[in-house]
């Protein structure tokens, strides 16, 4: 987020640097702190994609990761009370021999 303020900040500095050459009438320093004002605000925007982006890849994998979680429970579960029943089972089985 701080990289975002700085581009910001640096973005309002060329503006204002625009300004000042257009209000001295210097075309040529306009025009470059136009181009540079552009490529600022570029460069911002192309990083707050890439954050979205990534934000929304860490959302997905998060309910990737909670859905194998979920379902690992849900299998232990089961599967811990079938051993458990089986388990009774064969030691009934066993007393009854004995």
């Amino acid at each position: 987020q701080s990289r975002d303020e700085v581009l910001a900040a640096e973005a309002n500095a060329w503006e204002r640097k625009s300004d000042l050459c257009r209000d001295s009438g210097d075309k040529t320093g306009e025009l470059d702190a136009m181009q540079r004002l552009f490529d600022t605000r570029e460069r911002r925007k192309t990083i707050r994609r890439r954050l979205l982006s990534i934000q929304e890849r860490i959302e997905y994998l998060e309910k990737v990761l909670f859905e194998f979680q979920r379902k690992q429970a849900a299998k232990t579960a089961t599967t811990g009370s079938t051993s458990g029943t089986a388990g009774a089972r064969e030691s009934s089985s066993t007393s009854k021999r004995a």
